[in-house]
């Protein structure tokens, strides 16, 4: 069987990076991150790059747009035409913690910041002073949610259960039918013997990323642990 025709079932977000979009009437970009609510852990937006080589442009599709049963590996399947992507919501609309704490950096060291061709910092000089600056950037960070998080952008990150660190995030599955976040795959070969293991999102207390760290309830040892750690 052509793997590429195998209904999407628990992909995860390394795989759905690069991944190429098909619309109704044609190629239409490729995915280039997943963001989802650490609370609920549900998938929020398709983050899709609908530009060329040369002139990305990043926009938003809700994952109630893909055709799960026509897609697979490789290849995310939509039920939009190529101009409905076009028209989605800039990528800048619903900005993940990460890329608020950049603007919030941004104000502490005055520097200018740049998103999606948006420039807070524009017009500087030209009769817009540096505090009219500031307060557009307080208000993109006051309008921001403190929930929604970037896959692409939490790989990677420390992870620590309440005996110490267990490893760090090496992936996140998703499961397409709900499209929700299944499972956290973490790396603990640095940490402890084995390689990969896999942990409920239930079972993350919270996410800090100023310190690229994530609390769980997970305990390196057996026993006493609420939440275990399962191999990947």
């Amino acid at each position: 069987m052509n793997r590429a025709l195998v209904p999407l079932m628990h992909h995860t977000v390394r795989q759905f990076k690069h991944d190429s979009v098909l619309a109704t009437d044609g190629p239409a970009g490729r995915v280039v991150d997943l963001y989802f609510d650490d609370q609920d852990w549900k998938v929020r937006h398709l983050v899709i790059d609908a530009g060329g080589w040369f002139t990305p442009r990043l926009v938003l599709l809700p994952p109630e747009s893909v055709d799960t049963d026509a897609s697979g590996e490789g290849l995310l399947r939509l039920r939009l035409a190529r101009r409905q992507v076009n028209e989605a919501p800039d990528a800048d609309s619903a900005r993940p913690v990460f890329r608020q704490a950049q603007i919030a950096q941004a104000v502490r060291f005055g520097y200018p910041y740049y998103w999606s061709g948006l420039a807070l910092w524009a017009g500087i000089g030209a009769g817009r002073s540096r505090a009219d600056a500031e307060r557009a950037a307080h208000a993109e960070l006051a309008r921001g949610d403190p929930h929604l998080r970037s896959g692409a952008a939490l790989i990677g990150c420390r992870v620590e259960a309440r005996d110490g660190v267990l490893g760090e995030v090496h992936d996140f599955v998703v499961d397409e039918q709900a499209w929700t976040v299944s499972a956290v795959v973490l790396e603990t070969r640095k940490w402890l013997p084995g390689g990969k293991v896999r942990i409920a999102p239930r079972s993350i207390e919270r996410i800090d990323w100023s310190e690229r760290r994530i609390v769980t309830r997970t305990e390196r040892r057996g026993g006493r642990a609420r939440h275990r750690a399962q191999r990947a």
